[in-house]
């Protein structure tokens, strides 16, 4: 999945606990939001890739 032009490798993802997986990117992406939009946004990412229907992109990011 590609949110910002970051990519996050979903069958990674996917084995994480969503904790483990917000706490090892809040300090790494999303780094011009205050940390509480950024787990915010880490976890919004998360429960994305880890629902059944997760899509491949988000809408707003697909490139041309």
């Amino acid at each position: 999945m590609i949110v910002e032009g970051v990519t996050f490798n979903e069958e990674k993802v996917k084995k994480m606990k969503k904790r483990d997986f917000i706490d090892s990117h809040k300090g790494v992406y999303f780094l011009d939001r205050a940390i509480e939009e950024r787990e915010k946004v880490l976890s919004s990412i998360y429960d994305d890739i880890a629902s059944p229907n997760a899509p491949k992109q988000k809408k707003d990011d697909c490139i041309l």
